[in-house]
């Protein structure tokens, strides 16, 4: 089996966010799915794939992921070369599983657990529906067999002051919604700070959150800054968790880090 074309699809944005999806097709008509995210990615998609994947072998995954990497990583590996490097992982593996005829699952090791728990992300539309109607929502959420709900609670205020300060007062207003949503413990709270506080504001947020049914804070504060967010673990006694993070101009719209693009 061989790779002969390398495609890439990037969806209408007044519809979604700008993630692209790649298919890698072979000259046996497996066609491979992948994605990343950021319109940048694109480009070295294609210079990646006219390099290292044009006529190769789909199936030697782990060999085609470190010649990419070997080659991007000369100059730092960050960005969107890793982004694309993703993207036809992802795709190389769904290559494999169809030529094997099983779900690539079966193929890392297999389940360990016959079911996990699901959240919402309330994005979109319930961004607005969280803050106006949180109850309602997580009511709706719960009548749907799903008992946890991931938001940004925090975001416009980390806009207004560039994640360097939050007033106690607007602490106070978001883990009055907070606890609204949570509905007496009922619902599992999710808080995503995408990585835009401060080390003090994100101990100051911790400590409010302190009490409430909050399952995780994800991103307090930003990926590069390990050994903070070492002392934070610490101190905090809500658990906190590495989510996919926030750069410089991809992040949502309206971020004090962004250029008015989505992510």
């Amino acid at each position: 089996m061989r790779i002969t074309a390398v495609e890439t699809i990037v969806p209408d944005l007044t519809l979604s966010r700008p993630f692209t999806f790649v298919r890698v097709h072979t000259n046996e008509g497996i066609v491979g799915l992948g994605q990343t995210a950021d319109l940048r990615t694109v480009g070295v998609i294609h210079d990646l794939g006219r390099q290292f994947l044009l006529g190769a072998d789909p199936r030697q995954v782990t060999a085609l992921w470190h010649r990419m990497f070997d080659w991007v990583s000369y100059h730092g590996y960050a960005g969107a070369e890793i982004r694309a490097i993703s993207a036809f992982d992802i795709a190389l593996w769904d290559i494999l599983g169809q030529s094997l005829g099983q779900p690539i699952g079966a193929l890392l090791g297999g389940a360990v657990h016959d079911s996990v728990p699901i959240y919402n992300t309330c994005g979109g539309a319930d961004s607005d529906r969280v803050r106006q109607d949180p109850v309602g929502l997580a009511e709706e959420l719960l009548a749907q067999g799903v008992s946890g709900m991931k938001w940004s609670p925090f975001d416009e205020y980390a806009v207004e002051s560039h994640g360097q300060y939050i007033t106690p007062a607007q602490v106070t207003a978001v883990v009055a919604t907070i606890d609204k949503a949570a509905l007496g413990g009922r619902m599992e709270i999710i808080i995503d700070a995408r990585g835009l506080w401060r080390p003090g504001c994100a101990a100051q947020i911790l400590r409010a959150l302190d009490g409430f049914p909050v399952r995780w804070l994800e991103d307090p504060i930003s990926s590069d800054n390990a050994p903070e967010w070492a002392r934070l673990r610490e101190r905090s006694t809500v658990p906190i968790a590495g989510g996919d993070g926030c750069s410089p101009g991809t992040s949502c719209t309206g971020c004090w880090r962004s250029a008015g693009s989505m992510y």
